[in-house]
C-alpha cells in the first residue's frame, strides 16, 4: 500500500529492533506514569502526645518534573505508535505480496467447446435434403405405427383371417337365435399385397432414415473428436503456460519479500530525541 511507504528507507531499525525499542520506551513510560500516579503533595509527620514529631513520609517538594514527565510520557508513546504501526505496514507489505502479479497476465483456461447436436448438423443441409429426411421420418412413424403387431392395420388383418376360418357365429338360443355371417369385403390377396407392399416401403424408408441417422451420427462423433482433441492440445499448452507463470510469479514475490525484509523503519525527525534517549538506555 502507497500509505504505508512512508515508514520505510535506506537507513533506519529493523522489524526487530524495532520492537526492541518499542518494549524499552513502554517500560519507561510506565515508569513515568508510576511516578505521576503516586505524587504526594504534602509531608507526614507521626508522634505521640506531647513528644515531639517524627518524619514519616515526605510528599514532593517541586512540581517542575510533572511536564516534563507528561511530555515525555506523550513522546515515548508516539514513538511506540510510530514503530508498532511501522511493523503492521511491513506485515501488510508482505501480504500483499502474495496476491501480487506484477503485471503478468495468467494464461486463461481454455473450455472445450459444446458438441455438435442433431439440429446443429442437419441445419447445414440443403431444404431438398433436410425435407427429405423429416418425410422419411413421419413415413417410417406413420407406417410403422399402422402395420406394427399392435396396429391399426395389423389388427384388422389378423381379424380377417380369423373370420375366414370362422366365417360364422351363432348367438342367443331358440326362437332367439341369431346367426352372423362375416363375408370378405375385401380379397384377400389384397389384403396380403397391401401389408407386404407397405412392410416392404418402410423398410425401404426406414433403411435410407437409417442411411441419414448414420451420417448425423458420423458427423458428431467427429466434431467431438475434433473439439476434444483441439482443447486437449489446448489444455497441454495452458498448464505449460501456468507453470511457466507460477514460476516467474514466485521468482518476483521471493524478489520482493527480500526486498521488504531489507527496508528499515526510519524515525521521524519529531521522534530523533527521545529515540535517542531510549537507545542509551
Amino acid at each position: 500500500m502507497l500509505k504505508d511507504k512512508i515508514f520505510f528507507g535506506e537507513s533506519g531499525l529493523t522489524t526487530t529492533s524495532a520492537n526492541h525499542i518499542a518494549n524499552i520506551a513502554k517500560e519507561k513510560y510506565q515508569l513515568l506514569l508510576k511516578q505521576l500516579e503516586t505524587i504526594t503533595l504534602y509531608n507526614t509527620n507521626i508522634g505521640l502526645i506531647g513528644s515531639e514529631k517524627q518524619p514519616l513520609s515526605y510528599g514532593v517538594e517541586t512540581l517542575s518534573k510533572v511536564k516534563p514527565s507528561l511530555e515525555a510520557i506523550a513522546q515515548l508513546k508516539t514513538l511506540i505508535a510510530w514503530l508498532r504501526e511501522a511493523i503492521k505496514a511491513k506485515e501488510r507489505l508482505f501480504e500483499d505480496v502474495k496476491s501480487e502479479n506484477f503485471g503478468l497476465v495468467a494464461p486463461v483456461r481454455p473450455i472445450c467447446e459444446n458438441v455438435m447436436t442433431e439440429d446443429e448438423y442437419v441445419a447445414t443441409w440443403s431444404i431438398k435434403k433436410r425435407n427429405r429426411y423429416y418425410f422419411l421420418e413421419t413415413m417410417c412413424a406413420t407406417i410403422g405405427s399402422y402395420i406394427h403387431p399392435n396396429g391399426a392395420f395389423a389388427k384388422a388383418r389378423e381379424e380377417y383371417m380369423n373370420k375366414l376360418t370362422n366365417p360364422l357365429r351363432v348367438v342367443g338360443q331358440g326362437r332367439d337365435t341369431t346367426i352372423y355371417e362375416y363375408v370378405p369385403s375385401v380379397d384377400s390377396e389384397e389384403v396380403e399385397n397391401t401389408f407386404m407392399t407397405l412392410q416392404s416401403e418402410y423398410r425401404s424408408y426406414q433403411s435410407e432414415l437409417n442411411s441419414l441417422k448414420y451420417e448425423i451420427e458420423e458427423a458428431i462423433r467427429s466434431d467431438n473428436l475434433t473439439k476434444s482433441n483441439k482443447y486437449s492440445s489446448e489444455m497441454r499448452n495452458y498448464e505449460a503456460s501456468l507453470e511457466n507463470y507460477n514460476a516467474e510469479i514466485k521468482t518476483l514475490r521471493l524478489k520482493e519479500n527480500e526486498r521488504i525484509s531489507n527496508l528499515k523503519i526510519i524515525i521521524p525527525d519529531s521522534l530523533q530525541k527521545i529515540y535517542q534517549e531510549v537507545k542509551a538506555d
